[in-house]
């Protein structure tokens, strides 16, 4: 059982929904790929599989890339904002609708 929200008229209340997992097939797929399979139940065993997790093999990543990247977007903004303020001068002076 697991707790899943549910809609209600009253908000969202959390119920405790069946939980149906494939057990096998998930072990299965950790032994064929070399990993480990953890099953969490309660709290405690949550912090156990922490404490496995935590005792595996550390690798250290060097970063040896950098890229800067640099917003273009102001130069199309400022072109939009031009276009509009030309077409609400027109609007209201040389392309004025007659009625």
């Amino acid at each position: 059982m697991a707790p899943y929200p549910v809609r209600t008229p009253y908000g969202i209340q959390y119920q405790d929904i069946e939980v149906d997992i494939d057990e096998p097939t998930l072990q299965q797929i950790a032994n064929v790929t070399g990993g480990k399979y953890f099953r969490a139940t309660d709290n405690k065993s949550l912090e156990q599989i922490y404490d496995d997790i935590d005792t595996l093999e550390k690798s250290i990543i060097n970063v040896k890339e950098f890229s800067q990247k640099e917003e273009l977007f102001h130069w199309f903004a400022l072109a939009a904002i031009l276009f509009m303020a030309c077409s609400v001068v027109l609007k209201n002076t040389v392309l004025r609708s007659i009625p």
